[in-house]
């Protein structure tokens, strides 16, 4: 569980060290932060453009309403890739 959680933390750009100025308006893998992109709001199950909830409450951006309603199948697949790298170890 430990190894899945720091995955998922270094994943999201959570290595534990402090961010600098500059890169806190990025996402983790350096694109641009981008407001306008479509949300997964956890509250109401529904993709929303702009986001209605606060952030706690959902999850994205995503590039598109299809790509924020198909979050859980992402989740998965990361997982299953996940387990099958730790079985090869």
């Amino acid at each position: 569980m430990a190894n899945l959680l720091r995955r998922a933390a270094a994943a999201v750009g959570l290595g534990g060290r402090p961010r600098s100025e500059a890169s806190r308006s990025q996402a983790p893998d350096g694109r641009a932060w981008n407001p306008s992109g479509w949300w997964w709001c956890m509250e109401h199950q529904r993709p929303e453009n702009p986001p209605d909830m606060p952030g706690h409450r959902r999850l994205g951006p995503y590039a598109s309403a299809a790509d924020a309603a198909a979050w859980r199948e992402r989740l998965d697949e990361r997982n299953e890739q996940w387990d099958r790298d730790d079985d090869r170890s």
